[in-house]
């Protein structure tokens, strides 16, 4: 090493020094350290003693390496080992200093440790130290991972147990409980000859604290299963010894395991012995074999612990006959004290016992009283009661109907109301109760009843109920058979018993006082009173999520639309001004359904920025309003949103889509002949909207880059607007040009969509889209299109700018009826093909919407078919910002967040096709550390929806025997060649990376 790399080391030494408070000897001793280090020249340094040597401790790290120690660093050891300074006791020496330096060497991956330890000796035994001492001071110093990585011994580790194999004293003290087993583990594996005369060591009886004596469990593993009939009495021997319940269930767990057959009887008397021992509670896990086991907490002298506990030990204990037996498990059960008692507990006792245990159930288990998680526990537990009299826990279940917890109410009266008619009576009772909440749930059970008898006492007693919880629900179960007004005296009478009921006495809030909004009107011309603009708010206001509550939508109906949109500007503007809170979420309902173009775009406008803000609660809210409008451009906003935010702020996207689906559902049809239905024609005909200026005939149209484009009477093209156009006619096509840009937005990325899940349109229809609507017109002939029959590709042809429809031998063609449509994939098409179109759309300067005929096309080999789960790719590296950009572009969505905030996987759905895609991610990738590299890992196709993804949500297939699978035989070619294709990206360009 050059002197001038040393030199800096001194310099950084001395720079540390000098910030270390010293007395006037500690200095003079550090400035003749360095003088010494720095000149071979210089004096020994010399300091009295007792001295702090611990503050010139980092000088240490002025040597090189251990294996690169030259003259120079012989000249420091002379010091750094001088017996008078290495007696000096650790307290006041560089001795703890000097281990660290020493185990950097050690831990260096560039240097070997065996040459680290022999080289330290040397040194040693030159100036005549102990080499014991030495190597207890390794071993006290330096930690045990440095000779044991990744479970087997290193280097270091053998050197050392090799020097000591006579004596073990150093080795032993290297170990203690927490990793003995490693050493245990490299002797069983290496046979070595003195591994028996240590068993006493490795399953010595250890006791913390007067707690309870226990083994090592683990190395009791390793023994039996080194040689189990060899070990088995040593085993034995402790188990009768040790009273730990956590080393009971373990050693019980252990013979099981390696003599299923001898100690399978013994099971019943393990589990006595384990719950006798202990404070437990106990809980269902899965395993990482998706098996279940119960996991007892039981209590140690300072904390509690956790031990897996299977279900075959508590089973076992049902095997014991006698009331005894039952006794116990009733105690079991009704342990109270720091613990609950977990629902497949419940389920499990009762699914045994049944009736026999209702005793215990309803002294411990079946009460009132609030216990932890006390709702999924009752919910599990009126699950287990289905199958068992009614009559014999009728009593409890009443009470239960008055519980403090409204969760528990309800749930109780979802149970209650199964028993039909017989349980009117109790229900009328409730109905009739002083409180609300049991008013409530009165009228619960006799909705759910549903029978005429039970509809008959809730419309006796809807119109004078008090409690808008009980009413709500009363409402809501008689939806179908409320009488609906027919009239407007009708629906004035119902607002004048609202009043009475004393709901109409203020506004809601100051904001919403209905003298400062604008006026309604009825169907009649009448103005609404402010009673009734009243009624309308608070009626909507009761629905706690965007919808139109039934007693707002009977005056709605009678409400003019025509004369609504002030009020719903205004409604919208003074809830926005006051904050936008979203406990007055309903103001975005009225608005909507009462607003018109200006409304769609005040909320179109919100849902941006509402999702940029962090409000993405709200952003939801604003999308399923605008589904509510129910208008063609409010339905394109919705359908817009519903792909805009399907990776970034998924839960708008997805409300959007949910929102858009729904109204399908309504008009009976398909999400994706909605989605063709909204978009416009803005009133041209065919493909043109003719117009006159000046008395002169000109025609409007959308070019093939969706701009407008006008010509005159001559068919020729114009660069504007001839003059003269009126501003009204002006203003019309500015809206309209944005309306198209608008459309494009979401046009071209759904077309390519259904390029890849193939979406087929019958030839009539899709003449009447593509061929007669302007807009998707200018689509129409930018794509290379299939005639398809039974699903099978016929012939290909494109769309001219005069309409006519041309295949690839140059003819003319029609389309017949009972022929289907489709944007053609080049997975369909031969090389010959892909060429003629290719050049015939760039003879005809027209540039694909989207890559059609260029994208890349992988199929699948014959030897993959029944693959499930490909490692083609494992290893591919990306930069991680980039990679994170790419993904989102390919539309892929981010799957699982684990731990440390890591991403575990991407997922891309084909839904239409019932099929995900999903690619796990093994680099460092994590949620805001985006620096290091993605690392691609297992490539799989599942069923749409069989697999959960969120935080700490681990459900990805890690075994090709998951039945959630798919084979890659089974996936449609388009969607393979997709994903590959999408995955191929990555790995040519790591594969280029590399080579340069």
């Amino acid at each position: 090493m050059r002197l001038t790399e040393r030199q800096e080391r001194i310099e950084v030494v001395k720079e540390e020094i000098r910030k270390v408070s010293w007395n006037a000897q500690e200095l003079e001793l550090g400035n003749q350290i360095l003088a010494y280090a720095s000149d071979k020249q210089a004096p020994f340094p010399t300091a009295p003693l007792p001295f702090n040597m611990y503050k010139i401790g980092n000088s240490v790290f002025i040597l090189n390496n251990i294996d690169e120690w030259d003259s120079e660093d012989e000249h420091l050891l002379a010091f750094f080992t001088h017996p008078d300074y290495w007696k000096i006791p650790p307290s006041y020496g560089f001795y703890k200093v000097f281990f660290l330096f020493i185990n950097s060497n050690i831990d260096n991956e560039h240097l070997n440790s065996v040459n680290v330890i022999d080289r330290l000796l040397e040194y040693w035994h030159k100036y005549q130290l102990n080499e014991e001492e030495i190597l207890e001071g390794i071993v006290k110093h330096i930690p045990a991972y440095n000779w044991f990585k990744n479970g087997k011994m290193t280097s270091a580790g053998k050197y050392l147990l090799e020097r000591t194999e006579k004596d073990f004293t150093h080795v032993i003290k290297l170990f203690n409980s927490s990793n003995e087993h490693q050493l245990l583990d490299f002797l069983a594996k290496t046979d070595a000859e003195f591994i028996d005369k240590l068993v006493s060591y490795f399953l010595s009886i250890r006791q913390y604290a007067n707690g309870p004596k226990f083994i090592s469990w683990v190395c009791a593993d390793i023994l039996l299963t080194k040689n189990a009939s060899k070990y088995e009495p040593y085993i034995l021997e402790k188990f009768n010894e040790v009273d730990s319940p956590e080393c009971i269930h373990h050693l019980s767990e252990l013979l099981l395991k390696h003599f299923p057959e001898k100690y399978k009887s013994d099971i019943s008397k393990f589990s006595y012995r384990f719950l006798e021992t202990t404070k437990f509670q106990i809980e269902t896990q899965k395993n990482s074999y998706d098996e279940p086991y119960m996991r007892i907490q039981y209590e140690s002298p300072k904390s509690y612990k956790y031990v897996s506990f299977t279900e075959f030990h508590i089973k076992k204990l049902f095997d014991l006959e006698g009331e005894e037996t039952l006794a116990y498990m009733g105690e079991l059960f009704g342990y109270r004290e720091q613990m609950r008692i977990k629902i497949d507990l419940l389920k499990l006792f009762l699914g045994y016992y049944k009736e026999k245990f209702l005793p215990y159930l309803a002294a411990n288990g079946f009460s009132i009283e609030d216990v932890y998680m006390i709702e999924a526990y009752y919910k599990e537990l009126f699950k287990s009661l289905k199958d068992i009299d009614f009559a014999l826990y009728e009593a409890k279940i009443w009470e239960l109907c008055r519980h403090k917890s409204k969760k528990i109410r309800e749930m109780t009266a979802v149970l209650v109301a199964k028993q039909g008619e017989k349980a009117i009576q109790g229900a009328t009772k409730l109905l009739n109760d002083k409180k609300g909440e049991a008013r409530q749930i009165g009228a619960l059970i006799l909705s759910l009843i549903k029978t005429d008898k039970a509809q008959a006492i809730l419309l006796e007693t809807i119109d004078s109920e008090k409690n808008d919880d009980a009413r709500d629900v009363m409402l809501e179960s008689l939806a179908g058979i409320l009488p609906v007004p027919n009239d407007e005296n009708k629906i004035k009478l119902t607002i004048e018993k609202a009043a009475k009921r004393s709901k109409l006495n203020q506004p809601l809030e100051i904001w919403l006082d209905e003298t400062q909004l604008s006026k309604l009107y009825w169907l009649s011309g009448e103005e609404c009173t402010v009673e009734t603009i009243r009624f309308l708010l608070y009626r909507q206001s009761r629905v706690k999520d965007i919808r139109i509550d039934i007693e707002a939508k009977f005056l709605l109906d009678f409400i003019d639309k025509t004369k609504s949109q002030p009020f719903a500007k205004a409604l919208l503007s003074s809830y926005v001004t006051n904050s936008a809170d979203a406990k007055y979420k309903f103001c975005l309902t009225l608005s909507s359904i009462l607003g018109t173009d200006e409304e769609i775009d005040v909320l179109k406008n919100k849902v941006v920025e509402w999702s940029d803000a962090g409000r993405g609660k709200m952003g939801e809210y604003a999308v399923k309003a605008l589904a509510l409008n129910g208008s063609n451009k409010a339905l394109r906003a919705v359908e817009f949103f519903s792909r805009k935010y399907k990776n970034k702020y998924k839960n708008i996207g997805a409300a959007a889509n949910e929102s858009f689906a729904l109204v399908a559902e309504e008009l009976n049809i398909h999400p994706y002949e909605l989605a063709d239905s909204i978009i416009p024609d803005f009133g041209f005909t065919g493909l043109f909207k003719e117009f006159e200026v000046n008395g002169e005939p000109y025609r409007a149209f959308v070019n093939n880059d969706f701009k407008m484009a006008f010509l005159n009477e001559d068919s020729k093209l114009l660069k504007s607007l001839p003059k003269g156009t009126s501003k009204e006619l002006q203003d019309e096509f500015k809206e309209i040009a944005k309306e198209i840009r608008d459309i494009v937005k979401s046009q071209s990325s759904r077309l390519e969509q259904y390029l890849v899940i193939q979406r087929k349109w019958a030839a009539e229809k899709w003449q009447a889209f593509f061929l007669e609507n302007p807009v998707m017109f200018a689509y129409a002939i930018r794509l290379i299109w299939g005639v398809y029959q039974d699903n099978k590709l016929v012939s290909t042809f494109r769309c001219q700018e005069d309409q006519t429809l041309v295949n690839e031998d140059g003819d003319e063609i029609s389309l017949d009826n009972d022929t289907q449509i489709g944007i053609v994939h080049p997975i369909s098409l031969n090389d010959q093909q892909i060429n003629y179109w290719s050049e015939n759309l760039a003879d005809a300067d027209i540039e694909p919407i989207f890559p059609q005929l260029d994208r890349p096309v992988i199929l699948l080999p014959d030897s993959q078919k029944s693959t499930r789960m490909s490692n083609e790719f494992e290893g591919v590296q990306y930069a991680g910002f980039g990679f994170v950009s790419k993904m989102e572009k390919l539309g892929w969505n981010r799957g699982s967040i684990v731990d440390g905030g890591g991403i575990a996987s991407y997922y891309k759905d084909f839904s239409a096709l019932g099929i995900t895609a999903i690619i796990m991610q093994e680099g460092v990738l994590g949620i805001g550390y985006y620096e290091e590299n993605a690392e691609l890992g297992s490539l799989m196709f599942v069923r749409n929806k069989s697999v959960s993804f969120g935080s700490y949500v681990y459900d990805e297939p890690s075994k090709e025997a998951d039945e959630r699978l798919i084979p890659f035989g089974d996936v449609p070619p388009i969607v393979y060649s997709e994903v590959v294709a999408d995955m191929q990206f990555f790995r040519d360009n790591d594969a280029k990376k590399q080579s340069n």
